[in-house]
């Protein structure tokens, strides 16, 4: 089981993948991540959208990444993707039900939780493979 970050994500994650593109969108993600986290009822759907719309472009970075170095588990790894964005997109529509408190769970326990172990697992590996061709460390 993986411990549940601090509550303030920012510049709390300790995971670097080694790629300065990859780790500053990792962070920026944080941001969001507390952004949304944070934001008022009013502003909630905005912050969701955001945070998707993030992790869409930063996806494709690392599809292009995987792509060109033929990465093994990049089918694996897409996977994970598509999971999260699937559980963005309840939360999305939770949020326009109006049920904030699944949103809020989501956001302050199950992403952080996720991300900290994606970041962990399978960004690290395929930056890896990347740079070496080897899936071990």
């Amino acid at each position: 089981m993986i411990a549940k970050p601090p509550s303030s994500m920012a510049g709390s994650i300790a995971i670097s993948t080694g790629d300065a593109i990859i780790d500053a969108d990792h962070a920026a993600f944080e941001v969001l991540i507390d952004e949304a986290s944070t934001a008022d009822d009013a502003r909630l759907g905005t912050a969701l959208a955001r945070l998707r719309r993030h992790l869409v472009e930063h996806f494709e970075q690392e599809d292009v990444m995987m792509a060109e170095t033929a990465f093994p588990a990049a089918v694996f790894h897409r996977g994970d993707h598509d999971k999260v964005l699937d559980r963005i997109d309840a939360a999305i529509a939770d949020n326009a039900m109006g049920n904030r408190r699944a949103v809020r769970a989501f956001l302050e326990d199950e992403l952080p939780v996720w991300f900290v172990g994606h970041v962990a697992t399978l960004d690290a590996v395929t930056v890896h493979w990347a740079r070496t061709g080897l899936l071990g460390f």
